[in-house]
């Protein structure tokens, strides 16, 4: 998202402001600045400005996958200027196998390539950035494997963004959670990957876990629908759409 439109999008009802808006761009040039980050500052201002218009559903921010937490610090501001918890899972420890996915683009083929350890950072080293760059009162680390520990994970999701990078890990957290997701839909951060959108959108993968269709896909790659609430998807991002309310049309 353009640094202006995210701007101009403020809904001046004395929480969602141009002036928390300005804050909250300040803010993130800072942490994309000065954490090693796996996103690009576009990425984060389209979701702050998903967060922004469903600030008023119940639930709880959740992020899987956080690297050196370049995203949490981020996104965490929105969380203590919300009163919102914002639960972050990752092993810490980078991650646990090799794999190498098709990419829907060549120019994208270096993106597909994962190394076992690859994205490590110490839940000490990502708490220090988050501490300088964000509001880490407002976060709750959830460290270990993520497998394992989202099926203690019981609360409602108003945001949730799946960074993850290995397939299998993917779905096993769209899985337990998609049935908790309570507002538009679900952030995922792996769009070039043919492979990747080729399974999570896998119709037997939803079929045999929530006996329906797959469900619509917003990003740049795949295409329907184009538009959700004059939200466009870029890059990597997509955003998987589980209520109705959507339109393919108009501008940003």
């Amino acid at each position: 998202m353009d640094e202006e439109i995210f701007l101009s999008k403020s809904f001046d009802d004395g929480i969602d402001t141009k002036e928390f808006r300005s804050y909250l761009l300040d803010e993130f040039k800072k942490a994309q600045e000065n954490i090693p980050c796996g996103h690009f500052l576009p990425d984060a201002l389209y979701m702050a400005d998903y967060i922004l218009r469903y600030k008023n559903t119940d639930g709880a921010m959740v992020e899987f996958g956080c690297y050196a937490g370049g995203m949490t610090a981020k996104l965490s501001h929105l969380a203590h200027h919300l009163n919102k918890k914002y639960y972050v899972f990752d092993s810490f420890c980078g991650l646990l196998e090799s794999a190498e996915y098709e990419t829907y683009d060549q120019k994208y083929s270096h993106l597909g390539k994962f190394q076992k350890g690859q994205f490590a950072s110490t839940l000490e080293n990502t708490k220090s950035y988050v501490s300088k760059y964000g509001k880490i009162d407002s976060c709750i680390f959830v460290p270990g494997i993520i497998e394992v520990n989202i099926e203690k994970f019981e609360e409602n999701i108003m945001f949730g963004f799946i960074d993850v990078d290995l397939i299998p890990t993917a779905k096993q957290i769209i899985k337990k959670i998609w049935n908790q997701v309570v507002s538009m839909g679900l952030f995922t951060h792996e769009a070039c990957i043919k492979d990747y959108m080729k399974e999570i959108l896998n119709s037997n993968f939803w079929m045999q876990n929530f006996k329906c269709k797959p469900p619509a896909c917003l990003s740049d790659f795949v295409k329907k629908p184009k538009r959700m609430h004059g939200l466009s998807m870029a890059g990597c991002l997509d955003f998987l759409i589980k209520q109705n309310d959507v339109t393919t049309k108009g501008d940003l």
